[in-house]
This record gives structure tokens, C-alpha cells and sequence, in this order.
């Protein structure tokens, strides 16, 4: 089994976000790691995050999925997976959020300033087309 790392600014076919999107809609009783539990919770700004309102975004991904910027998925001889789900959408009104999702389970999340566009994209670490991976 191999594993890969698509980004949507590098390559990300239609498929793997659509496939993305309905399996955010299948998201039910979604649950903290216990990296969120031990770390998420503490004032400071990356993790100054509500625990109530953490599970409460991706509980309405069920009927307000998000278009993902990161996919993991695995490849088990010609099928694909979708096996990591990485998101960003609002907060609140001056943050976004930042949120890794393995099925139902909340991996971690970081909080971001609107206006923050990342411009550090390091494109080595994803595929740029299926044929990469072995």
C-alpha cells in the first residue's frame, strides 16, 4: 500500500474532491484525538479553540461540506482511498480554521487570520499526477 499527499494547488483531480465532499457528508458523532484533547484548548492563538464549536463545524459538514486543500490517500493495487481530509473554513470574523480529519475523527486544527494566504507552499511534498505514486 502506498501512501500520497495531494494539494490543491498542485494537483488535485475533480474526482478526489468530490469524493472528498460526499465522505464529509457521511461525517456523524465526529470525535476529538487525543492530540485535541491534550492540546487544542489552551489560550493561545493557533489553539484558542472552542471545543463546543470545533465539533460543531465539522458536525455541518453533513450539509455544508467544504472543498478540501489537503487529501491523503492510499493506494491497495489500482484502488484509491481517501484517507486524510484537510480543510479550511471560518471561525469567526477576523479567523479561519484549519481542521485534519481521518473519518470521523479530529485529528488536530490550528486557527489562521483571514488574511493569512501562506505563501510557503512546499509543492515537493505532494504529487503533482497518480503516476508518482508507486
Amino acid at each position: 500500500m502506498s501512501v500520497a499527499l495531494l494539494h490543491s494547488e498542485v494537483f488535485m483531480p475533480k474526482w478526489v474532491k468530490e469524493t472528498v465532499m460526499a465522505k464529509e457528508r457521511k461525517i456523524r458523532n465526529a470525535y476529538l484525538s487525543k492530540h485535541c484533547e491534550d492540546n487544542l484548548f489552551i489560550s493561545n492563538f493557533k489553539h484558542d479553540i472552542e471545543r463546543e464549536k470545533l465539533l460543531g463545524i465539522v458536525n455541518s459538514l453533513k450539509t455544508n461540506p467544504v472543498m478540501p486543500f489537503e487529501v491523503e490517500i492510499t493506494k491497495d493495487g489500482t484502488n484509491y482511498n481517501v484517507t486524510k481530509i484537510v480543510i479550511r473554513t471560518n471561525y469567526n470574523d477576523e479567523r479561519d480554521i484549519s481542521i485534519v480529519l481521518r473519518g470521523n475523527m479530529i485529528v488536530t486544527a490550528w486557527l489562521n487570520y483571514k488574511i493569512d494566504e501562506h505563501k510557503t507552499l512546499d509543492e515537493s511534498k505532494y504529487i503533482k499526477s497518480f503516476s508518482e505514486i508507486k
